[in-house]
């Protein structure tokens, strides 16, 4: 930093620190050293490292190329779940429907003991029992008015009061195939964009990184936040 003669402002020459380092050696040498001042150009753009950029831009296309390949396999696999349980459904239907035939019925008659006031209410209306009614008996023995009940065992399969599984009890084999819930697996998706910090002297120039999970994941994220710095040399006054 000088001040020449005839001029107002301060003259800041800038130069790079090996450069400098290498000035300093060359004079505690007592040797001479020639240097030619000119005036810089304005445009900062040539100190960008074109491998750097090209470095950045690349990491970034490979970390999105990953999650959005991670992205396919999840909502694969979130496909072949719901079709798996919709399956699951369908055959667990059916095997309601087979075992719902096999239980008996009855009409309620005039003098019954289930229209006696004490007698217990139908636990899904919570209605008493009237003469001409039709009541479905489970095998627990618990009985039910028919319309009430069979809605109840086509979606749970249970007796509404002690739980009893009527497919267990009527014997009536039921194939299921294996389903994963992945509401309950541990699902981790991490989309990741590379952070370039490219500073200058008069300006600077930051990028963005973005994460996004689902749930919470107990092994090793698939990708990691990665943050690359780039800065141009120190500068030597």
């Amino acid at each position: 930093i000088f001040h020449p003669k005839g001029l107002e402002d301060v003259v800041a020459i800038m130069i790079p620190e090996p450069k400098g380092k290498e000035i300093v050696s060359l004079l505690q040498r007592n040797i001479t050293v020639m240097m030619y001042i000119t005036i810089g150009t304005r445009n900062l753009q040539k100190y960008v490292s074109r491998t750097s950029v090209v470095f950045v831009s690349i990491s970034f296309i490979v970390l999105m190329i990953i999650s959005l390949a991670w992205l396919v396999f999840y909502y694969i696999q979130r496909f072949r779940y719901a079709n798996a349980r919709d399956r699951n459904q369908r055959r667990l239907g059916d095997a309601a429907k087979k075992a719902i035939s096999k239980l008996q019925v009855r009409t309620i008659r005039k003098g019954d003991k289930e229209t006696e006031p004490d007698f217990d209410n139908c636990a899904v209306c919570i209605e008493g029992y009237k003469p001409n009614d039709v009541v479905r008996i489970l095998p627990c023995r618990h009985l039910f008015h028919k319309s009430c009940v069979d809605p109840w065992l086509l979606d749970h399969r249970t007796c509404p009061m002690c739980k009893m599984n009527i497919l267990k009890a009527l014997g009536i084999p039921v194939k299921t195939a294996k389903v994963i819930d992945l509401s309950k697996q541990h699902v981790c998706i991490q989309i990741v964009y590379a952070l370039s910090v490219i500073q200058f002297p008069n300006w600077s120039y930051h990028g963005v990184q973005r994460l996004h999970q689902e749930g919470v994941s107990h092994s090793p994220p698939l990708c990691k936040a990665v943050k690359f710095n780039t800065e141009t040399p120190q500068m030597m006054h």
